[in-house]
């Protein structure tokens, strides 16, 4: 998967996380554009070949930011780093939806992916 992705989009590719129904791709900072290509052409084609939705996600040197940009289509109001732990405020509720999940399970898989860059114990959306 990860030379299929290297293949299509030409951007540094740090990580590949494979779900059930949605495979996410880490990129290095500032390949974000590059990878998604033009009218995000490198995503409909992944997803195609692939068969399984894609996300592709920035990587930030900032556990926050991380965080964020997993999170994302959602809105963040604001975000704090201290003693393991990230606590997120999302900007409406609308978007505290979208961080927390059916059944935390949105929650659950973003914390997993930034344990795996940063020492943290636990992600709370407040």
């Amino acid at each position: 998967m990860m030379a299929l992705f290297d293949q299509v989009t030409r951007a540094g590719l740090r990580d590949c996380i494979k779900g059930e129904e949605l495979i996410i791709f880490i990129v290095e900072p500032g390949e974000i554009a590059k990878a998604i290509g033009k009218g995000g052409s490198n995503i409909k084609l992944l997803e195609r070949k692939l068969n399984k939705r894609v996300k592709v996600v920035e990587f930030a040197e900032d556990a926050c930011k991380f965080a964020a940009n997993l999170m994302y289509p959602a809105q963040i109001a604001g975000c704090q780093y201290e003693e393991k732990r990230i606590l997120m405020e999302p900007a409406d509720m609308n978007s505290r939806g979208i961080m927390i999940g059916r059944n935390a399970s949105s929650l659950r898989r973003t914390e997993e992916i930034v344990k795996r860059y940063f020492d943290i114990e636990q992600i709370k959306v407040r």
